[in-house]
């Protein structure tokens, strides 16, 4: 029997897989509000489908649980002024309007960061580390990628063409040093930053990037002394592995090896670049990665959107059906790896060579859920986890796999406690 905390959690759920197939709509009456709110920034990509004609905030807090994790359900503003989503206000509070219905949701703004305020070397702190969601620091070592000049990019990838459209940072790559402190002045300012990802562009060399990432972890740690942060990383996997036990002792607590895709002919079609590394040097990244980070503290990506499409990587005649089978396919292979498989979920801003993808928010709920269900079956992580990955409900507003979790979690206490 579904609990009140379940149905409405479930109903939050649904209502994140809508907003960010759709995006939504902002009213000028919310600029009243967005003052104090976390404003609208580019970190990696550009999620929106058009240029907001004010500061839009960020996130967009839908509900808060009691009871089972302290930490919202959020989602990411993905700024439409065509969705059928309306964020709104009504006598200084904000609301979401589903315009086809008229259904009133009271929604909450996550507050403006201190660290919004902060400065680091005579340029905004931002410009190294933003806040992102409710409680995580995104750190941005990179903005460029190789794999862009050998015209071997991921073909979902627009990370250096929204980089050179915006300019959100002032430098495409930054050093070390400046990193680490940056890291360690931004946990300073915000004390409810408890979680850290960095997802740098591939720089010089497969050696060259997890080694910056290590020193700039071993340079915030050093100053951060007993504060507590969670810091994981994606990154590609070093040529050479015993660079992964560098980044275990540097203080990383998770590493990230993003396979994208598991179907070896689509793996080439897809990231080239990737596929030139070579699936099978992934494999032997994972089995080292889990023999010195341990099981539940590997993982992968992969791109909810791309995992159905042919070789040609035409997007005609896709459908939600086939694309959760695959994707469940993938991510039923990197569990029996051992690997913990999260994912991202497409989006297209003109800045890709694969185009529009007519994605659902039926199906990508439904594979929400399904997904869940994969990674408790797993027991990789350990029963009292309440997320797939040790970051909260909060700290992710862009994808659904920790809230995926959270359903099979309320629903395997809803069993437990009618039996």
């Amino acid at each position: 029997m579904k609990t009140p905390q379940f149905l409405a959690i479930e109903d939050a759920v649904r209502v994140k897989c809508e907003v960010l197939v759709s995006g939504l709509a902002v009213a000028d009456r919310l600029q009243a509000l967005t003052s104090q709110a976390n404003p609208k920034k580019v970190h990696l990509y550009d999620y929106g489908v058009a240029v907001p004609p004010f500061t839009v905030p960020d996130d967009l807090i839908l509900y808060r649980p009691h009871g089972f994790n302290t930490k919202p359900v959020i989602v990411r503003v993905r700024y439409n002024p065509r969705s059928h989503w309306l964020l709104d206000a009504r006598d200084g509070t904000p609301i979401l309007i589903n315009r086809r219905d008229n259904v009133v949701r009271i929604v909450e703004l996550p507050m403006r960061s201190p660290l919004e305020d902060q400065e680091l070397a005579g340029l905004p702190l931002g410009s190294g580390v933003q806040k992102l969601g409710y409680d995580l620091l995104g750190v941005v070592p990179s903005n460029v990628c190789f794999y862009f000049k050998q015209g071997k990019e991921c073909r979902f990838c627009e990370l250096q063409d929204t980089y050179l459209h915006h300019r959100p940072f002032p430098r495409a790559a930054k050093t070390a040093e400046y990193l680490g402190d940056a890291l360690a002045a931004a946990a300073g300012a915000d004390p409810s930053a408890v979680h850290v990802q960095t997802t740098p562009g591939n720089l010089r060399s497969y050696d060259v990037t997890p080694r910056l990432i290590a020193d700039m972890v071993v340079r915030a740690r050093q100053q951060l002394g007993s504060r507590p942060l969670h810091i994981a990383a994606a990154v590609m996997p070093p040529s050479d592995l015993s660079i992964i036990n560098v980044l275990k002792d540097s203080g990383l607590d998770e590493v990230y090896f993003n396979v994208e895709v598991v179907r070896r002919d689509l793996f080439r079609a897809i990231a080239p670049g990737k596929a030139d590394y070579g699936y099978e040097k992934f494999l032997s990244a994972f089995r080292h990665a889990l023999a010195v980070f341990g099981e539940g503290a590997v993982y992968s990506n992969l791109v909810y959107g791309v995992q159905s499409l042919p070789v040609s990587l035409s997007t005609t005649g896709w459908k939600h059906e086939r694309e959760n089978e695959e994707m469940l396919a993938a991510v039923d292979a990197l569990l029996r790896l051992r690997v913990l498989p999260v994912f991202t979920i497409y989006h297209f801003t003109g800045r890709n060579s694969i185009g529009p993808i007519p994605l659902e928010a039926s199906g990508l709920l439904e594979f929400t859920r399904d997904y869940g269900r994969a990674i408790a079956r797993s027991e990789i992580r350990p029963q009292h986890a309440e997320g797939v990955i040790s970051f909260s409900l909060g700290s992710l507003p862009n994808t659904t796999y920790n809230d995926g979790m959270a359903l099979a979690v309320c629903s395997q206490k809803a069993s437990a406690h009618a039996a």
